[in-house]
């Protein structure tokens, strides 16, 4: 389902842990940019542009079917989750996944409403994608994950509340671990519809209660771009 983070993650009340509950730390994370792909596994390729991703195969050792048929957006974010090490996560199972996105799946809903008014190139296998949240889903299947699934509708600056929904379910009681994740891939079609920022990335954050790892949670939060300075953390470590 897809929806508009809460009031409380908006107004970032939630970067606090409640009474009795112990701050979270970043386990694992990856991160696909206009500086390239890097990840706490010591993944750092800043050739790579998410725009036009490689192959599966010369990324990765393991296998991923269907890899070739998906939308940007939903490759964008498999790679990144693949790239952080949730299969070495230990348990990952019942993780919450949260997603947010400020264009969601625009780039898929034009190319699918351009399949359907010219005729002459229907893609019925586009239309599962039109829907925002269906990306997460490949995420479930490739990692097995069977906790609950969050996909936020955010403003353009407001891509942390993926993170800071994350620590909601954690806290909560809902799930022992989290991944929130932020996932955009706007191109020309968007541009043209009105997108002001067209461009591509994806990065995704293991939310764990155990100190240790990369940073502690807040200290993402307290930035302007929490993705953004996600980023800065893994490449100055790679």
């Amino acid at each position: 389902m897809t929806v508009p983070p809460s009031q409380e993650a908006a107004g970032g009340a939630a970067a606090t842990p409640p009474e009795g509950r112990a701050p979270l730390w970043i386990a694992a994370a990856a991160v696909f940019d206009a500086e390239g792909l890097v990840s706490s596994r010591g993944l750092c390729r800043p050739e790579l542009r998410p725009e036009r991703p490689p192959s599966w195969r010369a990324l990765f050792d393991s296998p991923c079917a269907g890899y070739r048929r998906l939308p940007l957006r939903a490759k964008l974010l498999l790679t990144v989750a693949e790239a952080a090490g949730l299969a070495l996560v230990p348990e990952p199972d019942e993780a919450a996944l949260v997603l947010a996105s400020t264009w969601g799946s625009l780039e898929t809903d034009l190319a699918f409403a351009e399949s359907l008014r010219t005729d002459r190139d229907l893609r019925p296998a586009l239309f599962p994608y039109t829907l925002p949240s269906t990306c997460l889903g490949e995420v479930a299947i490739r990692f097995r994950l069977r906790g609950p699934t969050l996909c936020l509708s955010v403003p353009p600056g407001a891509e942390g509340a993926a993170l800071e929904e994350g620590a909601a379910f954690v806290w909560g009681g809902e799930a022992p671990l989290a991944l929130a994740a932020v996932a955009d891939a706007v191109g020309a079609g968007g541009a043209r519809a009105g997108a002001r920022s067209p461009g591509a990335r994806a990065a995704l954050a293991v939310l764990a209660p155990e100190p240790g790892g990369l940073c502690p949670l807040e200290d993402l939060l307290a930035a302007a771009d929490p993705w953004r300075r996600l980023g800065d953390r893994l490449r100055s470590s790679a």
